[in-house]
């Protein structure tokens, strides 16, 4: 599924006037082609749930694909934070295992730096990291 505004890029891309443009979205969009807001939810429930990235990426994803700030708000704002939590959790657990030999405070930069690199925010960070180099809950 592509967004508007990268259906928009590909036309002009192709030669087509802005009038030409226009109505190729306007024809797209009202055969059920183009549709931002179900896109942002594809996205989301793809690289969020299925990949395990985290609202700071999706939203990343979301601005590179051209779609509107408050329809990727929207969307992102769909997911369970116990659930984001979770899928944090799993990551930070596999990850933990890998840095098991070192000093406790550089698996924690670690760990950390690799779930913000996902897209998580430090909030959940800090207690994934807690969680999986503890198995304490730190909230």
């Amino acid at each position: 599924s592509l967004s508007v505004s990268e259906v928009r890029a590909t036309l002009v891309e192709h030669g087509l006037d802005e009038v030409e443009v226009e109505e190729w979205i306007e024809r797209y969009a009202r055969l059920g082609y183009l549709d931002d807001r179900r896109l942002a939810e594809q996205l989301v429930h793809s690289h969020g749930v299925r990949r395990g990235r985290g609202s700071g990426a999706l939203l990343h994803e979301l601005g590179r694909r051209g779609i509107d700030d408050e329809l990727a708000r929207e969307a992102v704002d769909t997911l369970d934070p116990d659930v984001e939590f979770e899928h944090a959790l799993l990551i930070a657990e596999r990850r933990a295992r890998q840095l098991a030999g070192l000093d406790r405070r550089v698996a924690e930069r670690r760990l950390s730096a690799f779930l913000m690199r996902r897209g998580y925010g430090s909030e959940l960070v800090r207690r994934a990291v807690a969680v999986a180099l503890d198995g304490d809950d730190a909230e």
